[in-house]
């Protein structure tokens, strides 16, 4: 078994070593695990180099100290499985060799989520989970501070900039922008190149996101920061994975590590490796010239026996390296067990010298044994850990003391992510979680609207609509307010709107009500008059029963303004138009029928005239009902095609509730009072032609009188009933009918009041027949 690491890095790398070959030693030591079989091992020295990489991958090949591609040199034992490497580039230029031989490999730090492709990986395990989940935990962390504006700085290799590209696609899908996705690369020295990383620390200092995700092998980082700038990085949050927790106990100045106060990073979970801790604190930490010292300076006691094994340390990376040892040795003892149960198994040394190592391959799918963590280890589908996190608070402190505190957790399967946010140590300048955003939050009551050529976290904030509201923070989209409800003066919810009719409780709706009541008692009081004196010359001089039927008529046009008072009901819509109309028209109808009277019965003074014929009752009666029966017409034709209805107006007034009658249709409402009109004009017409005429009772001057009142009134209503909006139209129309018909009433009967209450004289017959002269 070969095990490639880089040692000179730092101690930790030296305990990764330390925990393979102690894993390796506890094999062998254990007589119920490969009995008979002693677990051999090779160890290179990477140095982080996907060169010196594949230099070593091809030296396992050849089993000598020099390269001899396609020939095989191993004296002593045969390859089983390679275990490394720590980081995914190294382990990608391995596997470009050893995969063509389908010799397993192992790897305890590779997270690139292209080696879960068992087609193009099939010999590639790993005891850490894949980057997507990585990935997802770090979508979590993110959204569950808000932070939804955050920059990428990764190293150039392969793997890094393909899983920084990756996650950039995921952040974006989650809602979360991109101020910069940065990519340092090196120069052909495979050095990195002091000017990338100088414009790549000026970039992360300048930018406006406070969060900062990198994805940085190890040698690039560090070289990031040692570059020029690091150390006038302030107020940001790095969030990283393990390769950060790999070089912090370098030897660095307390101003190379303060930028990093604050962060957060992911590390795989923890593990305990029994009696690792006593070697541990045994080996002195310094170079060690000959690693079998190491191997076999477990510490023993006064009589030379080994120390009890009882103290346990939990380890990360070092665990995952002492897991992956122990699934290369569980799959090969499965695959030992079952060839000695096959016929014709001769001895194990036999079938060890025509063992090859691809025969691995299947065991290692399907390996599961109990870990001293009390847990049941075995590879997934794609030959990897399932994705489990832990989350790590860096703390620096002004000496340059780095702690590490364990601050939350994440689990893909099933979903958990849990953070203690009281128990997180923010760098300066921040005492609470920061804010990582591009634009601040929009209030409830406005809206975002994205600026034009800019990603989508990237916003202004706009108040909502009339009519609309935004109860949320930061919200796309302001919502409509139902019908009967409005926004309050913030928008940010919808308050009952406030219903208004022309109601009796209104003073302007009592008022109109009480003289709608008054004027039809006196229309009513002057009937009673006329039919009290209806045997006196005034009265008969202008045909009885026709002034009879006008003063009834003006009496309903009085009352019927009482529909059009009140909330609206669909009876009263429906027939208040109809009762109003019908009464004018009978009015205009017996006022026309008056002054065509008068004309007629003056131009058939002459014994051959051919109107003598129309003198008598008769005419007014015909006039007045195929006058009325016109309109009557019109507003069945009403009823019939477009009744009016309730409905209610919104738009008039804010934050009103309107309660109207809908006319249904408005030509038709215009058709009715354009009828009206046309009887007004027709009897002004004549009114007009006959004022002159001698008669001592001639009604037409009055009639011309009161019709131009009339138009004038109705005239001056069009405009104002289409300006004015609310309970006001319908008093405009209120005031119109019953200035109109006052106009009638007053101008047409006031005057023959006058003459039968106040001078009776005059309505005498002798007064009548001119006989007081003689």
């Amino acid at each position: 078994m070969s095990f490639l690491y880089n040692y000179r890095a730092s101690w930790r790398f030296r305990r990764h070593l330390t925990a393979f070959l102690f894993a390796v030693n506890e094999i062998n030591e254990n007589p119920d695990l490969l009995p008979n079989i002693t677990l051999g091992f090779q160890i290179h020295d990477t140095c982080y180099s996907e060169s010196l990489s594949i230099e070593s991958a091809l030296r396992i090949l050849s089993g000598t100290k020099y390269m001899v591609p396609n020939y095989n040199c191993h004296k002593r034992g045969g390859l089983a499985a390679i275990v490394g490497h720590l980081l995914s580039s190294p382990s990608l230029s391995i596997s470009s060799i050893i995969s063509n031989y389908r010799i397993p490999q192992i790897s305890y730090g590779a997270m690139d989520p292209s080696f879960s492709d068992r087609e193009q990986f099939p010999s590639f395990f790993r005891t850490v989970p894949n980057q997507l989940s990585h990935h997802q935990a770090i979508i979590e962390l993110l959204k569950h501070f808000g932070w939804v504006w955050v920059g990428i700085v990764a190293s150039a290799d392969e793997s890094n900039a393909k899983s920084s590209s990756l996650l950039r696609e995921q952040l974006i899908s989650h809602g979360i922008c991109v101020e910069f996705h940065e990519i340092f690369s090196v120069d052909k020295e495979e050095t990195v190149n002091e000017q990338e990383t100088k414009r790549t620390n000026v970039l992360i200092k300048k930018s406006t996101a406070t969060v900062i995700i990198l994805y940085c092998n190890i040698e690039y980082f560090d070289q990031l920061m040692i570059g020029e700038h690091w150390e006038e990085i302030k107020g940001k949050v790095f969030v990283t994975s393990v390769t950060l927790t790999l070089i912090l106990k370098n030897a660095f100045h307390v101003k190379t590590l303060y930028p990093l106060n604050g962060s957060l990073l992911f590390v795989v979970r923890r593990g305990n490796i029994h009696g690792m801790k006593d070697l541990m604190d045994y080996v002195p930490r310094r170079a060690i010239r000959h690693i079998e010292e190491m191997l076999f300076s477990l510490p023993k006691d006064e009589e030379g026996n080994p120390l009890n094994k009882s103290n346990s340390e939990p380890f990360r990376l070092t665990y995952s390296v002492y897991t992956a040892v122990y699934a290369v040795a569980h799959a090969f003892h499965d695959m030992v067990s079952k060839a000695r149960t096959q016929p014709g198994f001769l001895s194990t040394g036999q079938w060890l010298r025509l063992f090859h190592p691809w025969q691995m391959i299947p065991h290692l799918n399907k390996v599961q044994f109990q870990t001293q963590s009390d847990g049941d280890f075995s590879f997934s589908d794609e030959g990897e850990m399932p994705g489990e996190f832990d989350i790590l608070n860096c703390i620096v402190s002004p000496d340059g003391e780095v702690r590490m505190v364990e601050v939350g957790s994440y689990r893909s399967h099933p979903a958990q992510f849990q953070i203690k946010d009281s128990a997180i140590g923010w760098g300066s300048p921040y005492t609470e979680a920061p804010r990582s955003v591009c634009s601040s939050s929009c209030l409830p009551g406005s809206r975002k609207a994205k600026r034009e050529g800019q990603p989508l976290c990237c916003y202004d904030c706009v108040p909502c609509e009339e009519g609309e509201v935004s109860n949320q923070t930061d919200m796309d989209y302001c919502m409509k307010c139902p019908e009967d409800q409005w926004p309050n003066k913030r928008r940010d919810r919808c308050l009952q709107r406030l219903v208004e009719f022309l109601s009796y409780q209104d003073p302007l709706g009592a008022g109109l009500g009480g003289a709608s009541i008054g004027l039809s008692a006196c229309a009513i009081t002057i009937l009673g008059v006329f039919i009290k004196f209806r045997a006196t010359p005034v009265v008969r001089a202008n045909n009885t029963n026709i002034s009879y039927t006008l003063l009834v008529s003006l009496c309903l046009s009085f009352l019927s303004c009482l529909l059009f008072i009140g909330q609206p009901k669909p009876l009263a819509c429906m027939v208040r138009q109809a009762a109003f109309g019908l009464a004018f028209s009978i009015a205009e109808s017996s006022i026309l029928a008056k002054a065509i009277t008068v004309a007629v019965a003056f131009r058939a003074t002459s014994p051959d005239s051919q109107l003598r014929r129309w003198v008598g009752p008769r005419l007014p009666i015909y006039i007045v009902i195929g006058c009325s029966v016109g309109q009557a017409v019109i507003c069945l034709a009403w009823m019939v095609l477009s009744p009016p209805f309730p409905d209610y107006d919104i738009q008039s007034e804010k934050g009103k509730m309107i309660l109207i009658c809908n006319e249904g249709s408005a030509v038709l409402l215009y058709v009715e009072i354009s009828y009206l009109g046309v009887l007004a004009l027709l009897s002004f017409t004549v009114a007009f032609l006959v004022r002159n005429l001698p008669d001592r009772f001639n009604e037409a001057k009055y009639i011309t009188f009161s019709m131009l009142v009339f138009l004038s009134v109705w005239v001056s209503f069009i405009p104002s009933y289409l300006s004015t909006k609310g309970k006001y139209m319908v008093a405009v129309e209120i005031f119109a009918i019953l200035g109109s018909s006052t106009g009638l009433l007053a101008c047409i009967f006031i005057p023959k009041m006058c003459l039968i209450l106040l001078k009776r004289g005059l309505s005498s017959k002798v007064h009548v027949t001119g006989m007081d002269n003689k």
